[in-house]
């Protein structure tokens, strides 16, 4: 019986410790440098990995993922606990000597983007607008996405194009809840080298 106890006060105080727990205070950046050394960039810890095969206009390519999101376990939290609920990093390795140029790469990877999101996003804060980076040309774009009856989220989206391989940089936030300089951080941590 007490162990039974002590189980339940030890589960209370463990839930009520994360119910108190700030989101802001309780992500951690850390730099991850891929095991290829072709890029680095700072994720929070916790993040997790996948690949999966997708097909794509430019034929079956395999899409790599470094994804964190906000969880708060033991308990729902406030929306007001929250104020970024994403960090992601994917690339694509496109195949050799494609017959498609960095730029035709870029504009259709960012117009299947937008169509696959045309329900949800109700105003670019900043449309698709080309952008260099290191030398490699990119794109971004800034959207507001209807939340319903929660706060709107706003997508940081960039995409840049090195070599044969697409990088794709998101994070998601909430509207009027998240610090512009960690968001800014976030995209300015990411280097590429070859």
């Amino acid at each position: 019986m007490i162990g039974f106890t002590r189980g339940v006060l030890y589960f209370f105080l463990l839930h009520l410790l994360v119910a108190c727990t700030d989101s802001k205070k309780a992500r951690v950046w850390h730099e991850f440098q891929s095991k290829d050394k072709r890029f680095s960039i700072i994720m929070p810890v916790g993040y997790d990995t996948c690949s999966y095969n997708r097909d794509t206009e430019f034929g079956a390519l395999k899409e790599h993922f470094w994804s964190w999101s906000f969880a708060a376990p033991f308990h729902i939290s406030s929306i007001d606990d929250i104020d970024i609920r994403l960090v992601e990093l994917s690339y694509t390795d496109m195949p050799e000597r494609s017959p498609f140029s960095d730029s035709a790469v870029l504009a259709t990877t960012v117009n299947r983007y937008i169509k696959d999101h045309k329900d949800v996003f109700v105003e670019y804060l900043i449309p698709p607008e080309n952008l260099m980076f290191s030398g490699y040309p990119g794109t971004q774009l800034v959207a507001e996405k209807d939340a319903g009856k929660t706060v709107n989220q706003i997508f940081f989206v960039k995409w840049y194009k090195a070599h044969e391989r697409l990088y794709m940089l998101r994070l998601v936030a909430y509207k009027d809840k998240y610090e512009k300089g960690e968001v800014d951080s976030f995209f300015k941590s990411f280097k590429i080298s070859y």
